[in-house]
C-alpha cells in the first residue's frame, strides 16, 4: 500500500474480475475522485450551568456511536471544568490544549495520540487544566481543530460552555446544529433568548434546537411553556422531571431522557421526520 497500491484481487483471478479492478483505475491525466463527505458537527450549549447540557450530551455521543455504529467525537470545550471525561471515567490528557494552543500541529496522528477512547466507536477529547492555566486560544484554532475532526468522524458532538468569547462562538457558528438544553426558570429562558439573539435569523444553514430539561421542577415558580411561547420559544423535545434517574453513576439505560436522547439521534441521523424550528422570528 505504502508503494502506491490502492486495489488487490483475491485469488482465482477471472477475466470478471481483473475487468472490474481495471474499469476503476483513471485513465492518464484524469483525477481519481475524491470523496468530499465530511462529518456533521454538534454543539451542544447550556442555558446556565446545571439545567444538563454535559449530560445530554455524553448520552448523544453514546447512543450514536453504540447504537447507530458511528464513529464519534465527543469534544469538551471546557478546559478547566469540563465533566466529559469525568463521567466517562477517562482520564484528560493535556493534548487538547496542546492542540488549540499549537494549531498548525493538529492532524490524525496527532489525534490518534492525545485522545481517549470509550469503547469501540466513542473518542473523548478533554482536558482538566489548573484554575490558574490561561485558556488563550483563538476562533481559528477552534475551526482548524473541527475542520480535522470532520474528516476523521462522522458525528463530532462539543459540549460548549457559556463564555462569550470568540473561541466558543466559533464553535457554535460552525456546528451543523446548535443545541440549547435549558429548564423553566426565568433566568434560564432569559439566556435561552440571548443566545437565540446570539445565533442570528440569517443563518438558516444551520439547524437550531431547544430542549427543556427537568420540566415542571420549579413548580409554580418556573415559567410555563405556554409563557415561553410568548418569546417564540417552541421546545423541540420536553423531558420531565425525575430525579430518581440520575442517582446512579454511570450512564443512564432507560428513562424518560433516554427516550428523548434516542429520538434525537434519529432527528440527527436523519432516522426521524423533521421537526418544525422551535423559534418564529418576527416579520
Amino acid at each position: 500500500m505504502r508503494a502506491g497500491v490502492t486495489e488487490y484481487i483475491v485469488k482465482p483471478v477471472t477475466a470478471q474480475l481483473l475487468a472490474k479492478a481495471l474499469a476503476g483505475i483513471p485513465h492518464s491525466g484524469e483525477r481519481a475522485p475524491i470523496s468530499r463527505k465530511l462529518g456533521k458537527v454538534v454543539a451542544v450549549v447550556g442555558a446556565r450551568g446545571g439545567v444538563g447540557a454535559t449530560t445530554l450530551a455524553i448520552h448523544l455521543a453514546l447512543h450514536l456511536a453504540n447504537q447507530q455504529s458511528r464513529r464519534v467525537m465527543l469534544l469538551d470545550l471546557d478546559l478547566h471544568t469540563g465533566g466529559c471525561a469525568l463521567a466517562l471515567n477517562l482520564k484528560p490528557t493535556p493534548g487538547l490544549r496542546e492542540a488549540l494552543a499549537n494549531p498548525l500541529r493538529i492532524d490524525s496522528v496527532f489525534l490518534d495520540r492525545t485522545m481517549a477512547v470509550h469503547g469501540e466507536r466513542l473518542f473523548v477529547l478533554s482536558a482538566e487544566e489548573t484554575l490558574r492555566t490561561e485558556a488563550d486560544f483563538t476562533a481559528a484554532a477552534v475551526d482548524t481543530l473541527l475542520g480535522v475532526l470532520r474528516t476523521q468522524f462522522h458525528y463530532i458532538i462539543a459540549d460548549i460552555p457559556r463564555i462569550p468569547a470568540s473561541p466558543y462562538w466559533q464553535a457554535l457558528d460552525t456546528a451543523d446544529l446548535r443545541i440549547i438544553v435549558a429548564d423553566q426558570t426565568l433566568r434560564s429562558v432569559r439566556d435561552t433568548v440571548r443566545l437565540r439573539e446570539g445565533f442570528g435569523a440569517h443563518r438558516a444553514e444551520h439547524s437550531n434546537m431547544l430542549i427543556i430539561n427537568r420540566s415542571g421542577e420549579g413548580g409554580r415558580r418556573a415559567m410555563t411553556l405556554e409563557e415561553m411561547a410568548r418569546v417564540k420559544l417552541h421546545p423541540n423535545f420536553v423531558i420531565p422531571f425525575r430525579p430518581n434517574q440520575f442517582t446512579a453513576l454511570g450512564p443512564l439505560q432507560s428513562g424518560a431522557f433516554i427516550d428523548v436522547v434516542s429520538a434525537l439521534a434519529g432527528e440527527i441521523s436523519g432516522r426521524a421526520a423533521a421537526r418544525k424550528p422551535w423559534w418564529r422570528f418576527a416579520a
